[in-house]
């Protein structure tokens, strides 16, 4: 039983060494199992993930990086479980802690390919307050920083509308329009205090 978990064990970190190594090959055999959980997941209509605590828990692993990771665990936490006469508690300990990372894993990527950075275009930043995070100066640049409801932060050099004003830094400001990526703003109405002339 040891050769079965030192097969696991190196088999579980070459195969990812291997794929970073030669890259395109095993990316077929990564397509395929990708395929496989997608047609798993969508295609038959078959929920392949358990939500605790606001986590989906995807519980059928096939991923390659899922797989291997699974196999380095189980042939690991096998060989130092294993004592010759414990087989069955060996193996049940080692094939549920492979389990647990795998799911752990395919977890993780299937989380990371769910999240799309949103970019947002300037027009629609407009329609967000700024902040000004250095102060703008009379006739002068500055640069406010704009959060979006997402939590998305974009900094942009800023210059006033008005020419004369000066807009100290943490006063919360109205963007009326982008020119050459710099955002001309003005103060908004509620906050006046922060505009000297």
């Amino acid at each position: 039983m040891e050769r079965i978990y030192t097969v696991c064990l190196v088999a579980g970190v070459t195969i990812p060494l291997l794929s970073l190594i030669l890259g395109g090959i095993f990316d077929v055999f990564e397509g395929i199992l990708d395929g496989i959980f997608s047609l798993v997941d969508v295609g038959i209509g078959m929920d392949v993930s358990i939500g605790i605590c606001g986590i989906d828990f995807c519980i059928l692993p096939f991923s390659l990086q899922c797989l291997s990771a699974g196999a380095v665990v189980f042939g690991g936490i096998g060989l130092i479980i294993y004592n010759g006469t414990n087989l069955i508690l060996a193996n049940v300990i080692a094939g549920g802690a492979g389990y647990v990372i795998a799911v752990l894993f395919q977890t993780l990527i299937h989380k990371l390919k769910k999240i799309e950075n949103t970019t947002y275009a300037k027009e629609d930043l407009i329609l967000f307050d700024a902040k000004v995070i250095n102060s703008i100066v009379k006739g002068g640049y500055g640069s406010v920083s704009i959060t979006t409801y997402d939590g998305i932060t974009t900094k942009y050099p800023a210059k006033a509308m008005d020419k004369t004003a000066y807009i100290k830094q943490d006063t919360i400001v109205q963007i009326d329009h982008f020119e050459n990526n710099i955002a001309y703003v003005r103060v908004k109405a509620s906050e006046d205090s922060g505009k000297f002339l």
